[in-house]
């Protein structure tokens, strides 16, 4: 999963190429998931009406946010609805309907750091999108079902789900330019997320338009993210 690309293009400080990184270096860790969980009572058989859903901003705490990057600060969480046709829901008309809160978009600052020209903060994002919460044997079918018909028009890939704690995961993406989404069902729960974007920062180094920034938050921080949110359920 390649890293998002949102800004200009990166400007280096000539004072800083004889250093390993100039201002903070970001510290990443290989922290364990909170203890806190999203109760989520599905009975056996059913598909949960979307006015049910959890808040998809309540899956990760700041603390555990910066469990994974100490220096993160400022944490900001914007939630959205996720509105659900009987054509495009698991079970039809039981699961279509409207959920206030069903998706999110965190957000938080990391100091600025290498060679960035002004006084912009670093940051970093992510997303979490339920997809549909019913009984776990339901939700497997489903996630296959939806695997195939991505597989139509998009380039599906299987993915590890131990990486991230889940039951199960696949990604997708429709072009080797456009960042994977991937889809996991963990228990009740099936989501998407695209996983963790940085901008104006590098890593141990790595500048964000290098293999190894990439290599980082692939491999290390976008699993750990993941499994905040798998462990919450």
């Amino acid at each position: 999963m390649r890293a998002r690309r949102t800004g200009a293009a990166v400007v280096t400080v000539l004072a800083c190429l004889a250093l390993t990184a100039c201002g903070a270096e970001i510290e990443v860790r290989n922290a364990a998931p909170g203890q806190e969980k999203t109760v989520i009572d599905v009975p056996a058989g059913t598909v949960l009406d979307p006015a049910r859903w959890p808040d998809a901003c309540s899956f990760v705490t700041d603390a555990e946010i910066k469990a994974i990057l100490p220096q993160a600060k400022e944490f900001s969480r914007e939630s959205d609805w996720v509105k659900l046709s009987e054509e495009g829901a698991l079970g039809g008309k039981a699961g279509a309907g409207l959920a206030s809160d069903g998706k999110c978009d965190y957000s938080f600052e990391l100091p600025q750091n290498g060679g960035y020209k002004g006084h912009i903060e670093g940051w970093g994002a992510f997303d979490v999108e339920i997809l549909a919460v019913a009984d776990p044997k339901l939700l497997t079918r489903y996630v296959a079902e939806s695997k195939a018909a991505h597989r139509r028009q998009a380039v599906v890939l299987e993915t590890d789900a131990r990486t991230f704690g889940a039951d199960e995961c696949y990604s997708r993406t429709r072009s080797k330019k456009e960042i994977p989404t991937v889809v996991c069902r963990k228990g009740p729960l099936a989501f998407q997320s695209k996983g963790v974007s940085f901008n104006y920062i590098d890593f141990e180094g790595a500048d964000e338009d290098s293999a190894a920034f990439d290599e980082i938050v692939e491999e290390r921080i976008t699993p750990a993210v993941f499994r905040a949110i798998t462990a919450n359920l």
